[in-house]
C-alpha cells in the first residue's frame, strides 16, 4: 500500500520548511541589528528582547519542522505498520459512521493544516501500538462515543 497521506505531508512540510527558514533568517537579522544599535534605554532594551524572543521561537519552530520533515520522510520507505506508532496516518470510524483521520506522530506542530495527534496526548497514549479494529471510547462536552480504528498508512 503506498503511503500518500505520508506524500502529502511530506509536500506541505517541505514548502513550511522552506518558508520557517526564511522566517527564522529574517527574525535573527532583524535581532542583530537591533542589538547593534540599541542602547541602554528601557524602550531599545524591550525592542531587543522582543527582538531576541522573536528569533528564538521562529528557530524552534524551524527545529520542530524540520525534524518532523525527516521523520516523515524516513517513514515513507517503510511499510506501514500494523500497529499505531509513529509516523502514520490514521482513520477511525465513529459509532454513527462519520470518519475522521489524522497524522500520529512523536512530538505535535501546531498550525500546519492538517490534524496532528501526538503519541504523548490523551488520545494519543490511548490508541499507541493498538491495531486495526480497536475500539475505544471518545468523551466530550456532548457527552462519549464509540469510535474504531479503520486502517492505518
Amino acid at each position: 500500500m503506498k503511503r500518500t497521506k505520508l506524500l502529502e505531508l511530506s509536500s506541505v512540510l517541505g514548502t513550511l520548511l522552506t518558508k520557517a527558514e526564511e522566517r527564522a533568517r529574517n527574525a535573527q537579522e532583524s535581532y542583530n541589528e537591533i542589538s547593534k544599535s540599541s542602547y541602554n534605554s528601557p524602550s531599545q532594551s524591550g525592542d531587543r528582547y522582543h527582538s531576541q524572543s522573536s528569533a528564538e521561537l521562529t528557530k524552534e519552530n524551524l527545529i520542530n519542522i524540520k525534524d518532523l520533515y525527516f521523520q516523515v520522510k524516513e517513514s515513507l520507505g517503510k511499510k506501514a505498520p500494523e500497529r499505531l506508532q509513529p509516523i502514520c496516518y490514521v482513520v477511525i470510524e465513529y459509532s454513527n459512521g462519520m470518519k475522521d483521520g489524522f497524522y500520529f506522530v512523536k512530538k505535535p506542530i501546531a498550525n500546519i493544516g492538517h490534524k496532528i495527534i501526538s503519541r504523548n496526548s490523551i488520545i494519543g497514549g490511548l490508541l499507541n501500538n493498538k491495531r486495526v479494529g480497536y475500539v475505544f471510547s471518545v468523551k466530550n462536552s456532548q457527552g462519549g462515543k464509540t469510535a474504531k480504528i479503520i486502517s492505518i498508512e
